[in-house]
Order: structure tokens, then C-alpha cells, then sequence
């Protein structure tokens, strides 16, 4: 699932005091924070309370509602409710969830198309890792 599947502004700032979602309001009108900042700091936000990458909450999140009828028998018999514990908490259980009830030689399979970033954050890594010393420059015109 890509962000812009997702109803962001439902999450941040829809999710925070009428107060601040008053501020966010001022400030996009303002033009204080864009649209794309703000998509990207509610993205962010994501990663930092669910512990992981905000593609892998959100795909797990996407798993679960889709499954909910499985995982949910398993997350209340095993005392897990989300409005008691932390998202990161949560998701941690819903992983051993999914991963319990799989076989285990499809667990490395399954692990990677969760972890695996969406286009926009692979390309992102891909530029911060094409730093090259003037070595290798100098090896690669050679050639």
C-alpha cells in the first residue's frame, strides 16, 4: 500500500487536539509547510511510534485489516489490545501473529515484501549510497 493510498491527513493531523489541527491548518494556509512536508512528517511520524519503516507498519496494518477475522482471535486470547500498549507493541505482536501462522519456509518470502521499501524510498537510498572517492572516479573513467 503507497501513501498515496492512504488519507494521511486522517492520521496527522487528523488524529491530533482540535488545537493543532488548527495550527497545521494556519500553516499550510500560510504557506508555512506544504502538502508534501507535511505528507512526509506525518510518514515520519508513522515510522517513529510504530519502530519500523512506515511502509512495513503500513503493510502490516494492510495484512491485518484484510485478515482481521484470523488475527484478531489470536491478538484478544493472547491479552494484546491496542488501545493498552503502544503501536510498536502492537505490530510486534501482529508480526509473531502473522509469522506463527505461516509456513516457515515462506517466512524469509514474506519478510522481504514487507521490508521492502516502496519506489520512492528505494530511490532515496540509492542516492544517499552514489558518493564515489575520487579514486574510484578516476578508476571508473580510466577504464
Amino acid at each position: 500500500m503507497a501513501p498515496e493510498e492512504l488519507d494521511l491527513d486522517a492520521i496527522f493531523p487528523g488524529l491530533a487536539n482540535e488545537e493543532d489541527q488548527d495550527y497545521v491548518d494556519e500553516a499550510l494556509a500560510n504557506g508555512d509547510i506544504s502538502i508534501t512536508d507535511l505528507e512526509k512528517l506525518t510518514l515520519d511520524l508513522i515510522s517513529e511510534v510504530s519502530g519500523r519503516p512506515w511502509w512495513v507498519a503500513i503493510r502490516m496494518i494492510y495484512i491485518a485489516r484484510m485478515r482481521w477475522s484470523i488475527f484478531s482471535g489470536n491478538l484478544i486470547l493472547a491479552q494484546v489490545y491496542p488501545d493498552r500498549i503502544s503501536l510498536s507493541a502492537w505490530l510486534d505482536a501482529l508480526w509473531l501473529n502473522i509469522f506463527h501462522g505461516l509456513p516457515k519456509d515462506k517466512w524469509t518470502m514474506l519478510s522481504s515484501i514487507l521490508e521492502m521499501p516502496p519506489p520512492s524510498e528505494a530511490a532515496k537510498d540509492n542516492m544517499d549510497t552514489m558518493e564515489m572517492s575520487v579514486n574510484q572516479f578516476t578508476s571508473l573513467m580510466s577504464g
